[in-house]
């Protein structure tokens, strides 16, 4: 059964969505801080419509079948609630922040990167660290 982060697209997929999006409400006046404004606003939005059908397909995959043969309607509802609830706490609660975190560096990174060279035409790059002490600038331009 899939993970909850691997339901999610990644950090990428987002922003190609996002950058889709954006071509449609700039025009010519637009400033790069506007740019860089809309592109993270419409990355959140689109993370977060994500995130929320991740949630409802784990959600959905992880009901038990002696819940899904529940014929009585109430008793359906709470052992569901009841359920959802606990898969709340023991998982979910503690996944969806760890996700968040893991997204929001390289996300910053990549949103400057597709800012800089899809809409101004400034050919830029993310950098990779080969060590873990090494010191790189987050973006070469």
């Amino acid at each position: 059964m899939k993970k909850l982060s691997e339901r999610i697209k990644s950090v990428d997929g987002i922003l190609n969505e996002a950058k889709e999006l954006l071509k449609e409400k700039i025009n010519g006046s637009t400033s790069f801080s506007e740019i860089v404004n809309l592109l993270e606003n419409l990355a959140h939005q689109v993370y977060l419509n994500e995130e929320l059908e991740a949630i409802a397909s784990y959600l959905r995959d992880n009901i038990p079948e002696e819940i899904k043969t529940i014929e009585d309607r109430d008793e359906l509802i709470d052992r569901l609630i009841n359920h959802i609830a606990k898969l709340i706490q023991e998982r979910i609660a503690s996944d969806l922040p760890n996700i968040r975190r893991a997204r929001v560096g390289s996300s910053a990174e990549k949103i400057l990167q597709i800012a800089l060279r899809d809409f101004e035409g400034i050919e830029c790059e993310v950098l990779k660290k080969k060590k873990k002490e090494e010191y790189l600038p987050d973006l070469a331009v």
